[in-house]
């Protein structure tokens, strides 16, 4: 049987503005850090660190383990030429999403019109017919 999990989180985009490189270094995949600092534009990185953060914790939430159950460095927003968002999970927080939900697959969307960025995720998995995943 299909199951889905539903997230979704909103930050505010000059509040993510403020936050320092340390933060981002500390709490973003290393290619998101990269991005972020080739960004010349203060408004436009703000949006960026802000949409990612808030995909981070709508995944979270969809998960059911807050954040203080996950390895915020290793799940890497990208964004396809399309401008389409997609979320790739690494190390850790890959195996235990693997674990979690075999088969399972992650679908975003983020918007982003100051003062907020929002970001909706589902997590799309197989349930056994006796309950389990």
């Amino acid at each position: 049987m299909r199951r889905y999990l539903i997230g979704i989180d909103a930050v505010n985009i000059s509040r993510a503005g403020r936050l320092g490189d340390h933060f981002v270094k500390s709490y973003f995949h290393p290619n998101e850090f990269k991005l972020a600092m080739e960004m010349t534009s203060q408004d436009r990185k703000a949006q960026y660190i802000a949409s990612r953060f808030a995909a981070k914790e709508a995944l979270s939430k969809a998960m059911g383990t807050g954040l203080a159950g996950m390895k915020l460095d290793e799940i890497e927003v990208r964004s396809e030429p399309s401008g389409k968002p997609v979320m790739i999970l690494h190390g850790s927080m890959l195996e235990s999403f693997e674990a979690k939900y075999p088969e399972g697959r992650i679908e975003i969307s983020i918007t982003h019109e100051d003062p907020l960025a929002i970001a909706c995720m589902l997590i799309d998995y197989e349930e056994e017919p006796d309950g389990t995943k």
